[in-house]
């Protein structure tokens, strides 16, 4: 069976011009749907590292839409 985790996040328009928006866009430290819990520290230092990152439409890597530019754990 394939298990396929959907969240959708809440965004908001920083410069609609440019294209920029914020968004949240994982859920650390909680039990997920899959019964995953990510450490809310499990990313920060390769997000710093690999910045700017590559944001995929639907985990392809072939279909980059978009770049985020800044991260940091909330």
């Amino acid at each position: 069976m394939l298990y396929k985790k959907i969240e959708v996040s809440e965004t908001k328009a920083i410069d609609t011009e440019q294209g920029m928006v914020e968004a949240f866009t994982n859920t650390m430290g909680i039990l997920d749907k899959d019964g995953d819990v990510i450490d809310p520290v499990a990313f920060n230092g390769s997000i710093a590292k690999n910045l700017p990152i590559p944001v995929l439409a639907g985990h392809d890597q072939q279909t980059i839409v978009g770049k985020v530019l800044t991260a940091r754990p909330v």
